[in-house]
């Protein structure tokens, strides 16, 4: 998950306390299992199981993103279409989504969130 802003960006390390709240909030009424997070300070990595039945990772991302969003002062600057469509100008639109298919998958995904900080010098 990116933030729309990526260069000299500390936003979601400076804001890491109400990162933690809202993705506590979400997780109350649409419960996962965190199995890995990274926050670096203009993107993040996650790796989540979600509950029997439920495949709603979009959801889950649309209500972090949004209560995040609406916490913050209003300062960033918005293009005329992120205006004309009521949309904040904090994160970037799209998101990769990746289905983890057995357990070397699993495991290297874990080790690419884990290892992530290293590769961008945090």
């Amino acid at each position: 998950m990116n933030l729309l802003q990526r260069h000299n960006n500390d936003l979601l390390v400076r804001e890491i306390g109400l990162l933690r709240e809202t993705v506590s909030r979400v997780r109350k009424r649409h419960p996962f299992r965190i199995d890995a997070w990274v926050v670096l300070p203009e993107h993040m990595h996650a790796v989540w199981t979600l509950p029997p039945g439920d495949a709603d990772f979009s959801k889950r991302w649309r209500l972090i993103k949004s209560a995040f969003s609406r916490a913050l002062p209003k300062t960033e600057r918005r293009s005329n279409v992120r205006q004309s469509a009521g949309e904040r100008g904090i994160w970037q639109r799209h998101y990769s989504e990746y289905w983890i298919r057995g357990e070397a998958d699993y495991q290297r995904h874990l080790d690419y969130v884990h290892a992530n900080p290293v590769k961008h010098g945090e």
